[in-house]
């Protein structure tokens, strides 16, 4: 199995591309190779999904039936090597996909924080709709919550917490919540709405250990 177009990455990027390359080349064989099982998801609508303002079928842009219909082929696999002389991908499970063009919009992955405990559960990113799905049971009957980071997903962690009135701590490292982006007079401001919320706010630190 081959294919003239090989995409690495079923997200909005892979997708777009895909459905770009099939309306130039009608003939030519395209192949999504995703390590998601899902079709093409909006990871925007992710935390509405969680706080129960959308149905989890309101998250999906595409569907396999759309991408069968344009002659897309859509395989669940991990790639584990490329190699660009013999023009061919290697897949975990140790079968190869020989390819003539070749894109890789694979996205990123959440960064580590390289402490001990953080692989324990309990313990979430919040990327995929695989995360989304474990959180949402994961809540129930929890009494606190700490948030690490001062970002837009930190944003978001704190609001599905303070709905299922959750205790909850927000960690960061700067002097204030975005604090790259907001002068004294903006972070006052976001820790002021925190604390009004019932948020405790720990600013300056960083975590060193998840001890479960």
């Amino acid at each position: 199995m081959g294919y003239d177009y090989c995409i690495i990455g079923g997200g909005i990027a892979g997708v777009a591309a895909a459905e770009a390359i099939r309306e130039r080349d009608a003939a030519g064989s395209i192949g999504i190779i995703s390590d998601e099982p899902h079709p093409l998801y909006s990871r925007v609508l992710l935390p509405h999904f969680v706080k129960g303002l959308i149905r989890r079928e309101k998250l999906f842009l595409r569907t396999h039936e759309e991408y069968a219909a344009k002659r897309i082929d859509f395989l669940t696999e991990t790639v584990a090597a490329l190699d660009a002389d013999v023009r061919a991908l290697a897949l975990v499970g140790g079968s190869s996909i020989p390819f003539g063009k070749l894109l890789i919009a694979s996205g990123g992955r959440p960064r580590n924080l390289g402490i001990p405990g953080e692989d324990r559960p309990g313990v979430s990113h919040f990327q995929t709709l695989a995360d989304a799905d474990a959180m949402i049971p994961a809540l129930d009957g929890v009494r606190e919550a700490v948030v690490l980071g001062g970002s837009f997903i930190a944003l978001e962690y704190l609001d599905i917490l303070v709905r299922r009135n959750i205790r909850t701590t927000a960690v960061f490292p700067l002097e204030r919540f975005f604090g790259d982006h907001l002068d004294a007079a903006g972070g006052e401001f976001l820790h002021s709405v925190f604390t009004s919320r019932g948020i405790t706010v720990v600013a300056r630190d960083a975590p060193a250990a998840v001890r479960g």
